[in-house]
Formats: C-alpha cells, sequence, structure tokens
C-alpha cells in the first residue's frame, strides 16, 4: 500500500519548500519524491479534514501562516512585519487553525472560510522572562488543544505552560498559567490517552 507523505524544510540553503513523496507501507520505501509548493521556510505542517494543507509561511519578507489545497495552489498567506511562526494545528470542531510564534511571544488563532483560507480571529502576547540566557523574552513555541477541548500554550521563554478557553469565532480567554522550574524552558505538552495525566518537555533543563 501506498501513502502520500509530505515534508517541511528549512530552505536556507538548497531545499525551495514543502516536498512530497510516495511511501509504501510494506517496505519502508520512499519514491517519486517532488516538490508541492514553494515556499519560504515551511517548518511546520498540518492538514484538516478537507485536506487543507496549513504551514508556517512568509510572504513579501512578512512571517505568519500560509495555506493550501492538495494540489499545490496556494488560498492565501496571512503575514505581518517579522519571523514567522513555528507551530501550527487544526481545530476542527470550531473550525479554527492556531499558530504558535516564537521570536514574537505570542499566540495566534485563525478562522477558517469555507474555501479552507484563512483570517486572522484573535491573537495574545506573552510577556515576561526567565533566568536562562534564552529566556530574555517570551518564546511560544507550542499552541494546540487538551482533550476537553481547551487550547494550551508552551512558553519557553518564560517557563509557563497557559490555558485558553474560546468561543465559536476564536476569541481566546485565559484561564489558568502553571509555571515549570525556572530556566526549565517549556517547549511541548502530550496528554495520556487514558488518564487525566500530561507530560511536559523542557528543553533549556533537559526535563
Amino acid at each position: 500500500m501506498k501513502e502520500t507523505v509530505y515534508f517541511g524544510t528549512y530552505t536556507r540553503r538548497t531545499s525551495q519548500g514543502i516536498y512530497k513523496a510516495d511511501f509504501d507501507t510494506e517496505t519502508g520505501q520512499l519514491s517519486n519524491l517532488e516538490l508541492f509548493a514553494a515556499e519560504p521556510s515551511p517548518t511546520y505542517l498540518a492538514f484538516d479534514q478537507h485536506q487543507h494543507l496549513y504551514t508556517v509561511g512568509s510572504q513579501d519578507d512578512k512571517g505568519g501562516i500560509a495555506a493550501y489545497q492538495t494540489d499545490g495552489t496556494v488560498l492565501n498567506h496571512v503575514v505581518e512585519e517579522g519571523a514567522p511562526h513555528c507551530y501550527v494545528a487544526v481545530d476542527e470542531k470550531r473550525d479554527l487553525v492556531y499558530a504558535a510564534n516564537y521570536h514574537k511571544g505570542q499566540v495566534l488563532v485563525y478562522k477558517r472560510q469555507e474555501d479552507g483560507s484563512l483570517l486572522l480571529s484573535d491573537m495574545d502576547q506573552h510577556s515576561g522572562q526567565g533566568p536562562h540566557e534564552n529566556q530574555a523574552s517570551p518564546h511560544v513555541h507550542y499552541t494546540d488543544l487538551t482533550p476537553d477541548h481547551y487550547l494550551v500554550t508552551c512558553d519557553l521563554g518564560t517557563d509557563q505552560v497557559i490555558t485558553y478557553d474560546l468561543d465559536q469565532e476564536g476569541k481566546l480567554s485565559k484561564l489558568y498559567t502553571y509555571h515549570s522550574k525556572p530556566g526549565a524552558g517549556s517547549r511541548h505538552i502530550i496528554f495520556h490517552n487514558h488518564y487525566k495525566i500530561a507530560y511536559l518537555i523542557c528543553e533549556l533543563n533537559s526535563t
């Protein structure tokens, strides 16, 4: 059986953007590697149930998010001055797409339109810093859903895990803030499939 695999890349040297290839699930072999879409450093990808592809993106030296159809046609970019995002996630229930911006310390929410394109709905600007030399400012590294459909974010720059509620239009309401050990660098969180347990990965102290 063959499946299509997509690859996000850095485009600092020879790479040109998003690539795709055929993956043979029986042999483990990849074949027919080709460029799917030319996009500057599309390092994180997420599909929705309608096979729209969302990626961190750039346009005219501005950073943000990009939306594509599965044939490689670009639906739109939503960008502003500064670096692109580092993480993208899809909320099928609310027709929303979430993004984390590491360099700006921002959590962003986009409303998915009928054609799969995106409109910015809301943004929360984090503040603060940590004791590590890499924590001079907020660095939101992750933003995705909890099992009960709240939005949770990890801020590597402030050692915080922040949980939000959202309405159907994607407006954020901050609920809780968890503080990890100072200097830990909260980067990623995952939830147990059966128990009420969350596993937090911290980059700076390797825990």
